[in-house]
């Protein structure tokens, strides 16, 4: 009797045990999948955070790593009197060509007295002390000449970061897009993503234009000739023969032109006088008779 007792008491302590077992499973099944959303959201803000933290330092690393690359714009600007200023302009066209640069403006002037070149120079950067030797050493004359250096170092990398820092945002909200849950999340979205865009193609734009500057060196290049064919003081039998071959045509061209401006006064008095002459010789005609 005592052991149909205990077997009795050992059967409904192992069913307790069992269901108790089930039940608490049960429920620590409810309260993973309760708290799995939670976990998840709480999962994407930190990855997201991490994101937007690692977007924001890597602009920083790159600008410090890169910023032992100076960033120098060279301008200068030189007159340079030649001897025969079109042999000039030529071999100033073969150094351009052969340091690879180009003319951004170029005009000629041809006066009494002088003809010159105003021209505009493209140089690479880092070709332009070697352009500049060139010229040193042509042959004609540097009259003057300039040379500027101007560091744009902080400016580059500081438009640099903001076009890194603004694109790192622009996949931030391109992100919390794909995530929208209404049509008024979408189109608040939706303008944040055009003003960056905006802001990063305006930073672009100006990066392109200083890079521009720093890629190549600019040369004013002022190139003359003075006209005086005869030196001043000369007194040789030369030179007064040619003034005296000038002096004569020049006053044949003003006679010329004299001539042609009173053609009709000219005409008036030829006719007058044939028709004066004619006058005269009847009258001595009648005269005789």
């Amino acid at each position: 009797m005592l052991m149909k007792k205990l077997r009795y008491i050992m059967v409904v302590g192992s069913i307790s045990l069992i269901l108790f077992s089930c039940n608490k499973g049960s429920e620590m099944s409810t309260d993973m999948a309760s708290a799995e959303p939670a976990v998840a959201e709480l999962a994407l803000e930190e990855s997201l955070q991490v994101s937007d933290a690692t977007a924001q330092k890597v602009p920083v690393q790159q600008g410090i790593a890169s910023a032992q690359q100076k960033k120098i714009v060279k301008t200068g600007s030189v007159s340079i009197e030649a001897s025969n200023v079109g042999s000039s302009k030529q071999h100033l066209d073969v150094l351009v060509s052969k340091f690879e640069g180009y003319y951004e403006q170029e005009s000629l002037s041809k006066g009494n007295t002088i003809s010159s070149y105003n021209l505009t120079i493209r140089i690479p950067a880092q070709k332009y002390d070697a352009f500049m030797a060139e010229i040193d050493k042509g042959r004609d004359r540097i009259t003057s000449k300039t040379v500027q250096s101007q560091d744009l170092t902080a400016q580059y990398y500081d438009l640099d970061s903001r076009v890194n820092s603004k694109r790192a945002y622009l996949q931030r909200y391109t992100e919390l897009l794909a995530k929208a849950k209404s049509v008024k999340e979408v189109l608040e979205i939706e303008e944040q993503i055009r003003m960056i865009q905006e802001e990063i193609d305006a930073t672009q734009a100006s990066l392109k234009a200083l890079s521009n500057q720093v890629d190549y060196s600019t040369l004013t290049v002022y190139l003359y000739q003075e006209q005086s064919n005869i030196s001043i003081g000369t007194d040789n039998f030369g030179s007064k023969f040619v003034d005296a071959l000038r002096f004569g045509w020049t006053a044949l061209e003003s006679a010329f032109i004299v001539a042609i401006s009173v053609w009709p006064f000219l005409l008036i008095g030829v006719v007058g006088f044939l028709v004066f002459r004619k006058y005269r010789n009847r009258r001595r005609r009648a005269k005789s008779i």
